[in-house]
């Protein structure tokens, strides 16, 4: 016999609609939402489907200052939290961060709609191997990956590239064992995507490198390379005609800084009546460059 519901059995969770949940639970920590999941079975189908809306960010407490309620504080000196929330939530996540190759794996198995990922100080005796045996077949909806202070060879960049299909961001901290050979893969395999590259510390990148990186990425909104020294004062003209070129009347910021062009651009940032933001900008119509 089945027996009918009384008014007094109803609670809260059965009065409010989908709109009034999503209005307040904004407000409220992930984390805290994640702890209370076990009240009750109603309770955790709320949960489950405001979670699925927004996603879970899980990040290292260390680094992220920001007060953002979606997002999952673990503290980096903590392994066993971060593979607790990890395996948790599974495919809830969609933004996480990864401190060593085990952690990597636990993010492979458990995160299939991971769309961004951040590694810091991964460190591996064999860097080439390092994402292309845990890229080539997962991760399939990564639009962003972030890269500090992990060492990229040229087979990492290509296995990046190849297998990401979505990858619209990538940030790389520490390019100084790339080769010149790492451009072409770049705007080859993902250039028809890309919105935003950062290659810091590239030593070996040269005029032609950064001119083929903005013909090839037609949708880049801001381009980063630091730290070569074998920039020439022709840069700034060719860069700016190779981006009126694939992208007339769109703006890329071009970060230079930190490169042998530094103290150039900073000079040429002039007029008679001294120094002016837009100086650059009405020089080199397309770009915003950046310098330090």
């Amino acid at each position: 016999m089945k027996i009918m519901e009384t008014e007094d059995e109803r609670t809260i969770l059965d009065y409010l609609n989908e709109d009034c949940w999503r209005a307040v639970l904004q407000f409220v920590p992930a984390k805290d939402l994640i702890r209370t999941e076990r009240a009750s079975r109603r309770w955790q189908e709320v949960l489950l489907w405001y979670l699925k809306g927004t996603g879970v960010h899980i990040a290292i407490a260390e680094y992220h200052k920001e007060d953002n309620p979606s997002v999952c504080r673990a503290k980096r000196s903590s392994y066993t939290s971060f593979e607790s929330w990890t395996k948790k939530l599974g495919s809830l996540v969609v933004d996480t961060y990864c401190i060593g190759l085990k952690s990597l794996e636990i993010i492979k198995e458990n995160c299939p709609n991971l769309e961004t990922l951040t590694l810091k100080d991964v460190q591996c005796k064999t860097p080439k191997l390092l994402l292309h045996h845990n890229l080539n077949d997962n991760f399939k909806c990564l639009q962003s990956l972030k890269l500090h202070s992990c060492n990229m060879f040229d087979e990492d960049i290509q296995a990046i590239t190849r297998c990401c299909k979505e990858l619209v961001t990538l940030k790389l901290s520490d390019c100084r064992s790339m080769s010149r050979r790492s451009v072409r893969p770049i705007w080859r395999n993902a250039g028809a995507r890309l919105t935003e590259l950062a290659l810091r510390d590239f030593d070996e990148a040269k005029d032609a490198d950064i001119v083929a990186l903005i013909r090839g990425c037609p949708l880049l909104t801001k381009l980063t390379v630091t730290g070569s020294r074998q920039l020439t004062r022709r840069l700034p003209a060719r860069a700016a005609a190779a981006r009126r070129g694939v992208a007339p009347g769109k703006v890329l910021d071009l970060d230079l800084s930190f490169t042998n062009l530094s103290s150039h651009l900073c000079v040429e940032d002039t007029d008679a009546d001294g120094p002016h933001l837009d100086v650059l900008g009405r020089k080199y119509v397309g770009l915003n460059i950046i310098c330090f």
